[in-house]
């Protein structure tokens, strides 16, 4: 429902308007088995007349691990009373898919031209995090908004990356500079796309857990402890929980925090994500954005605790947590890049540079809430660089 108001006056005329946003996030296992109703439900045709239309777009590592997909899809439309317009597109495996540039995105809005999309059709979108967020952007843009429907296939897609309503690629050194508020037309998270998930990969989406729960919820920061060694083991109960609980606090920020577009200068859930995203930069996106994120968690965590506002039982539950997932045993080959504090500070001007101007950073305090900051005292900061280097190096 569209809500609309017309001041007018002899000098100008003021419309504001606002319009309704929905979508809805699934759970299932074998989305694309014969007799899953689940997504063919999602996609309603354009006219009584023609079944809806659908294009497919893949992270080539997706198709790798699991090579009888493509057909799975084909006879899955077919079943269902699908148009499955054209070739599946692959993109290329990880952050390749958002560094590339508009080059990639403008290709899959090419193919989904050729291929007939309107703005009544589908993009489903099969992959991680960087293929979700370029896939996302070429939807949109895509006759302004094709309906966009998000298969996350790994941890961190399906609890945080993949639930949310941005989309988009990383420019010149700078991650998401070019990008869109779009939100999906749903999301379904298929817990058998793990499976194939190689146990690092897997691991670091244990990080976006610990950031939400840091931020919106003691409870679940003392049920992540709990759960942590299980989640490691890919035990499926533990991971279906960690999952499940993380994406509803991440979509209940996103509808009742008053700006899920983020038009003024705070950004909750990028808490710890200031030095994560430079530290992909400076590693030449060699660490995997959920290490970066447990680092990222880790250094601001320690600056809170110089604030005063979480405890150094806090911070070592969090390490403990972390490392009980198994996160921070790929995290620590990185430590090293922690030893140039200067190239890492360049984060918060990109950060502040990406926000608008005014810098706003969140930290936890006390655990399960949140507090926004807007100045660094360097000493201070660079004392829990300094800690996070030595508590990596020590696992």
């Amino acid at each position: 429902m569209v809500q609309t108001s017309i001041a007018v006056d002899s000098r100008a005329i003021s419309v504001r308007f606002s319009v309704d946003f929905a979508y809805s996030l699934h759970f299932t296992r074998h989305a694309f088995a014969l007799d899953n109703p689940l997504l063919a439900g999602l996609l309603c045709p354009s006219r009584a007349d023609v079944p809806a239309c659908v294009f497919v777009a893949m992270d080539a590592t997706v198709r790798s691990a699991h090579p009888g997909l493509a057909d799975s899809i084909s006879a899955y439309c077919r079943c269902h009373g699908l148009d499955l317009a054209g070739d599946v597109f692959l993109f290329p495996a990880g952050e390749a898919a958002k560094t590339g540039g508009m080059e990639i995105v403008l290709r899959l809005a090419k193919a989904m031209l050729a291929a007939g999309l309107d703005r009544q059709s589908y993009l489903i979108a099969i992959g991680g995090g960087s293929v979700l967020d370029a896939a996302g952007l070429s939807a949109a843009l895509l006759h302004r908004g094709v309906r966009l429907v998000r298969l996350p296939t790994t941890v961190l897609g399906q609890n945080d990356a993949g639930v949310g309503v941005k989309n988009g690629i990383d420019c010149d050194g700078q991650k998401n500079a070019i990008g869109t508020f779009a939100p999906p037309w749903a999301v379904v998270d298929d817990f058998a796309f793990l499976d194939a998930l190689p146990t690092a990969a897997f691991c670091a989406g244990f990080s976006e857990a610990a950031k939400v729960a840091m931020i919106k919820s003691k409870p679940f920061f003392d049920r992540l402890g709990e759960l942590a060694c299980a989640f490691a083991a890919r035990e499926p109960a533990a991971v279906e929980e960690v999952i499940r609980t993380t994406a509803r606090l991440h979509l209940a920020h996103i509808a009742g925090s008053g700006d899920p577009f983020e038009t003024g200068s705070a950004r909750p859930l990028d808490f710890g994500h200031w030095s994560a995203h430079r530290l992909e930069v400076l590693s030449d996106y060699r660490i995997n954005h959920g290490h970066a994120v447990g680092i990222g968690l880790i250094i601001d965590s320690f600056y809170a605790e110089a604030l005063g506002r979480i405890s150094s039982g806090d911070v070592a539950q969090l390490l403990s947590m972390l490392k009980n997932a198994r996160v921070l045993e790929e995290a620590r080959t990185f430590a090293g890049l922690l030893a140039d504090e200067e190239s890492l500070f360049v984060g918060l001007d990109d950060f502040r540079a990406h926000l608008g101007g005014q810098l706003t950073l969140t930290l936890p305090g006390p655990v399960g809430f949140h507090c926004d900051i807007h100045e660094i005292d360097r000493p201070a900061c660079s004392r829990a660089i300094r800690l996070a280097k030595e508590a990596l190096e020590a696992v």
